[in-house]
């Protein structure tokens, strides 16, 4: 994002700051807020796509299994994932006189490809505990929230940055229960609002964060 000269104003305003620190604040905040994802749960979604993602993968491994298909069948599925779309052109033909975009294919692509799907046979245990392990954390977190949509999660991204750079600016640590509007904090947190172009109000993304993030585990 580029430099945000509000933004860059408020800064300047609140903090006592020189340009080029200023600079450094505005580009750290942008970052944080527009570049990073809340760290806040959409319970019933994630649950159900985690869900989803287990009973996906079981699939697929159970569908490798020899006895999901004939012996003639997983030979050409082999030969398929090694050779792709090249297996017409290379029957019969030496390795050495194949061309080089088919020898990179073999090379490359089909190798990775074999290789995913044994990882993916080697390493399905752990993948299914790594998901039940998530849908527990997701379910016990109090950053879970049903309805995630009701959530300013730009505003929630934008009080922690702000919350940070007070911090380390100021040497003052921010409020962490409630906002006084009228509080340097609160000045500052309502005039990156505005500068940013953040919808909805600088308090109740403040709120939100309280409830969702602060002390989140």
């Amino acid at each position: 994002m580029m430099h945000n000269d509000p933004a860059f104003e408020v800064i300047m305003r609140h903090l006592n700051l020189n340009e080029e620190a200023a600079h450094v604040w505005v580009d750290y905040i942008a970052k944080f807020t527009y570049g990073e994802s809340a760290p806040i749960y959409d319970l019933l979604h994630d649950i159900n796509n985690l869900e989803n993602l287990d009973r996906a993968l079981t699939t697929v491994v159970t569908a490798l299994e020899p006895s999901t298909m004939t012996g003639a069948a997983h030979n050409r599925l082999n030969m398929r994932i090694s050779f792709g779309a090249h297996l017409e052109n290379i029957s019969g033909q030496r390795l050495d006189t194949l061309d080089e975009s088919i020898l990179k294919y073999i090379e490359i692509d089909g190798k990775a490809a074999h290789g995913s799907l044994r990882a993916l046979e080697e390493n399905i245990a752990n993948i299914r505990t790594a998901i039940r392990l998530t849908k527990r954390d997701i379910e016990q977190s109090k950053s879970s929230v049903k309805g995630i949509s009701r959530i300013n999660l730009d505003g929630v991204q934008l009080v922690n940055s702000a919350r940070d750079v007070w911090k380390l600016s100021t040497g003052k640590t921010a409020p962490a229960r409630g906002l006084n509007p009228a509080s340097p904090f609160g000045k500052f947190l309502y005039d990156l609002f505005e500068a940013f172009e953040i919808p909805g109000d600088a308090k109740s993304a403040f709120t939100a964060w309280v409830k969702h993030v602060h002390t989140s585990g």
